[in-house]
């Protein structure tokens, strides 16, 4: 009965969280990427989760869901298959795979989704265990989304 009570008494593990946002846009299809020009980009907004909670948000909405996380000290990568876009269907783009490489050691995150094909900058939310609490400030997330919505 002690044991049980001990156990009971600690702490449940956070999620460690990252948002993160793009500074250019850049397509891959038909064997090539090529990047958008000024004022041309898509921006997106990114948060994702160790629990494999991710949300990829574009134009008028989201690709939501939950995937699934591997990892170790240095890298977490989150991947989901055909989420569905948040949007109503007959305005909404096809369901996306989606995945996410996260070196958090420079907070840069590589994107693959939907034709996309980008690197963003991340920062994390809350301390998810991990003390990467932003420092300065919050950072600029375009869309109020966070993985579990």
């Amino acid at each position: 009965m002690a044991a049980l009570m001990a156990g009971m008494a600690m702490p449940a593990f956070a999620v460690e969280s990252w948002h993160c946002r793009n500074d250019l846009e850049i397509r891959c299809g038909g064997g090539s990427c090529a990047v958008a020009g000024e004022g041309e980009s898509t921006p997106l907004s990114v948060a994702f989760a160790d629990d494999g909670a991710i949300s990829v948000c574009a134009y008028t909405g989201c690709w939501d869901g939950r995937g699934r996380a591997d990892g170790d000290d240095r890298y977490l990568t989150v991947s989901a298959r055909g989420l569905p876009f948040s949007t109503a269907p007959e305005d909404a783009p096809r369901p996306a795979d989606v995945a996410v490489l996260l070196d958090r050691e420079t907070s840069v995150a590589l994107l693959h989704a939907d034709g996309f094909a980008l690197p963003l900058h991340c920062v994390g939310v809350g301390d998810g265990g991990r003390g990467r609490t932003p420092s300065s400030g919050t950072y600029p997330v375009l869309h109020d989304r966070t993985p579990d919505g």
